[in-house]
């Protein structure tokens, strides 16, 4: 299955600037992070990112995909509405498990589970901070630089515990390079590698890349 397909089937798809109200969009810019999260997954605006952003998020998805179809376990933390996890556990048939503790979230990810064929057992709502099972590699989509994780080294740390191995859609703060990334990962015995250069997200203040870092 093609990345456009696979949107197309969770209706998923490009859309205007003028299709989309000046609340959604000033919804996605929310500093306050509870906020943000309530925002962001009540009005499912991880699918509407995706839409205003499709050209990009299918080019990142099929990087992605290209790095970690060999593999054959993943752990997404922060796996959000599952949007990422889905297309991946399809597209390699790779032992996966999204986490994420925000419930909405998981429970929109254990829908999208249903509607794509698969188990919605593939998505938890428990703490991967209590995880101790190791994968072939991590994934993610802006999971580094949630509430939860950044600026929070040993969260990172953790996650290194588990794998020796991270693909992974990341955003950038504001005036942020992706050289923050590459120090947290390098100093930690990590080769780190820009797969896709940063670009700037519609809709949003910020810009989006895609990197791997494996140990050395």
């Amino acid at each position: 299955m093609f990345v456009e397909e696979y949107f197309a089937n969770n209706e998923i798809g490009p859309k205007t600037l003028e299709d989309v109200t000046a609340e959604q969009i000033a919804a996605t810019r929310i500093r306050d992070q509870n906020a943000y999260y309530n925002a962001y997954y009540l009005a499912e605006l991880d699918v509407l990112q995706v839409c205003l952003n499709f050209d990009l998020y299918q080019r990142f998805y099929e990087i992605v995909l290209r790095e970690v179809k060999d593999f054959e376990s993943l752990l997404e933390p922060w796996c959000g509405s599952g949007i990422l996890g889905c297309f991946l556990a399809q597209e390699t048939g790779a032992e996966y498990l999204g986490m994420e503790v925000n419930s909405g979230a998981i429970d929109k990810a254990k829908e999208r589970a249903r509607k794509n064929g698969l188990d919605e057992r593939l998505f938890t709502s428990e703490d991967f901070m209590q995880q101790n099972q190791r994968f072939d590699t991590v994934i993610g989509c802006y999971a580094l630089n949630t509430p939860y994780l950044f600026p929070s080294i040993s969260a990172i740390e953790h996650l290194m515990g588990l794998s020796d191995n991270f693909v992974m859609i990341q955003n950038l703060p504001d005036n942020g390079t992706t050289e923050t990334y590459k120090q947290i990962f390098e100093r930690r015995g990590y080769h780190f590698e820009v797969l896709a250069e940063p670009e700037i997200v519609k809709g949003t203040t910020y810009k989006a890349f895609v990197f791997k870092a494996s140990k050395n």
